[in-house]
C-alpha cells in the first residue's frame, strides 16, 4: 500500500490514496480509515465486485483499472436503479475509470449527473444501451469492446471527445460521420483525431432523421447524401412496421413529401414551404370486421381493393405505398363466388394503383389512365 501523504481526519482534507499492485479485493477497512479519500487508485488488484455498501460521499476520482469487475452496481450501493433514479454510492464522482475488466452491459450508467470522464476500454461490451444522458461528461472511451452500431447512443451535451477504435462499428466507411452527427457540437476529437471541417460539414447534414436512425441502429452503405436518406426511409419504415405488428392497422409505407403543384423540385421538405403527409395503413382484421368497424378520422379514410376471379395471388400497388412493397389481398369464397380483397387507409386525394394478379399486372379498363409520377398505365 502507498500512501503519497499523511491522510488527516475530519474537516475537507484532500485525500489521495495510490493502492495499485495490492492484491486487494476489498476496501472495507479503507473507507473505514479513509472515509474522506477523494482520489482512489486501485488499479491491477484482485477485485471482481466492488464493495457494494461502501460509500465515500467525497470521492472524486475511482481507477478500478484492471481488474475482474463485472458490473457497475456498486455505484447504486449494489442495487441497478429504476427509471427514477436512485441513491448513488459515489455522489460526487467525476472520473471513473473501469478499462480492462469484465464488463458487459453499461446499465446503471446513469444519473449520474457529476460525471466528467467515463473509460471503458477493453471491456466486452456490446452496446450502448443503460448509458444515460450524462450531462456533464466530457470524455467518453470505449475502445476496444465489441460495439457494432450506435443504437441507444444518448444525449451527451458536453461531450468533447470519444473513443471508440477496435469496436466492429469502428470498421463502417461512414464511421467517423455518423459518430459526429449522433454527438453534440461540442465534439472536437473521435479516436483521439480532431474532427475535420469536411466530416463536420457530412454530419452536418445527417443530422434530423438520418441521425435519428443512425441511434436506432442504421448504418450508411456509403456517403451519397441521396442513398443516405433513401435508406434511411427504408430504416424507419421497418422499425414503424415492426411497431405496428400485432395492431388493427399496420403501417405500410409512410412519407413527407411537397403539395402537388408546388414549384419548389426535390423531396426534402423546406421550412416554410407546405408539406404533404403520405401514409398507407392495412387493416389486419378479418374483412367482415373491418367493413362493421371502421375507424374514424379526419386524416385518413378507408379504401377498400377487390378484385373477382380465381388466382394463386392477388397484390396491390400504387402511389399510397411509393409503388413498392406491394400490398396481398386475401382469398374470399362467398357461395359459387371467389374474390381477393383487402382494406386499407389513406390520407384524403387521389391515389394512383394497379394490381398484379399472378405477377400479371392489371388495371381497371374502365378507369385506366397514365401515371402522373411515370408509372405506365393505372
Amino acid at each position: 500500500m502507498v500512501v503519497p501523504k499523511t491522510p488527516r481526519r475530519g474537516g475537507s482534507s484532500r485525500e489521495k490514496l495510490v493502492l495499485n499492485k495490492q492484491e486487494l479485493n476489498s476496501i472495507k477497512q479503507i473507507a473505514y480509515e479513509y472515509p474522506d479519500v477523494e482520489f482512489l487508485y486501485l488499479r491491477e488488484n484482485d477485485f471482481d465486485a466492488f464493495d457494494p455498501y461502501i460509500r465515500l460521499v467525497d470521492l472524486k476520482m475511482l481507477d478500478l483499472s484492471l481488474n475482474n469487475i463485472r458490473s457497475v452496481a456498486f455505484l447504486w450501493g449494489g442495487v441497478l436503479p429504476t427509471t427514477t433514479g436512485g441513491e448513488l454510492a459515489l455522489p460526487r464522482l467525476r472520473h471513473l475509470f473501469l478499462t480492462g475488466n469484465c464488463i458487459e452491459s453499461m446499465q446503471g450508467l446513469s444519473y449520474l449527473n457529476s460525471l466528467e470522464t467515463l473509460a471503458l476500454s477493453n471491456n466486452c461490451i456490446s452496446s450502448f444501451e443503460g448509458l444515460g444522458s450524462l450531462p456533464n461528461l466530457k470524455v467518453l472511451s470505449l475502445n476496444f469492446n465489441e460495439i457494432s452500431s450506435f443504437k441507444h447512443f444518448p444525449f451527451l451535451p458536453s461531450l468533447s471527445s470519444v473513443g471508440l477504435q477496435g469496436n466492429p462499428v469502428s470498421k463502417c466507411e461512414a464511421y467517423r460521420t455518423m459518430c459526429a452527427s449522433v454527438c453534440c457540437a461540442y465534439l472536437n476529437k473521435i479516436d483521439g483525431r480532431k474532427i475535420t471541417d469536411g466530416e463536420m460539414d457530412l454530419a452536418d447534414r445527417m443530422q434530423g432523421k438520418v441521425a435519428f436512425c443512425i441511434t436506432e441502429g442504421f448504418i450508411p452503405t456509403s456517403m451519397d447524401d441521396d442513398l443516405v436518406k433513401t435508406e434511411a426511409d427504408a430504416f424507419l419504415l421497418e422499425i414503424q412496421r415492426q411497431q405496428s405488428v400485432g395492431k388493427s392497422l399496420q403501417l405500410q409505407s409512410i412519407s413527407l413529401g411537397r403539395e402537388e403543384g408546388s414549384p419548389y423540385k426535390g423531396t426534402t421538405p423546406i421550412e416554410g414551404i407546405p408539406v404533404v403527409l403520405r401514409v398507407c395503413l392495412k387493416d389486419t382484421r378479418s374483412p367482415q370486421k373491418a367493413r362493421s368497424d371502421v375507424f374514424h378520422s379526419s386524416c385518413i379514410f378507408p379504401v377498400a381493393f377487390k378484385v373477382t376471379g380465381e388466382a394463386s395471388e392477388v397484390l396491390v400497388t400504387g402511389s399510397m405505398n411509393d409503388w413498392d412493397n406491394p400490398i396481398p389481398l386475401e382469398r374470399v369464397e362467398q357461395g359459387d363466388e371467389v374474390f381477393f380483397q383487402t382494406h386499407v387507409y389513406l390520407p384524403p386525394g387521389e391515389h394512383e394503383y394497379r394490381y398484379l394478379v399472378d405477377g400479371v399486372e392489371k388495371v381497371n379498363e374502365y378507369r385506366k389512365t397514365v401515371s402522373k409520377y411515370g408509372k405506365g398505365t393505372c
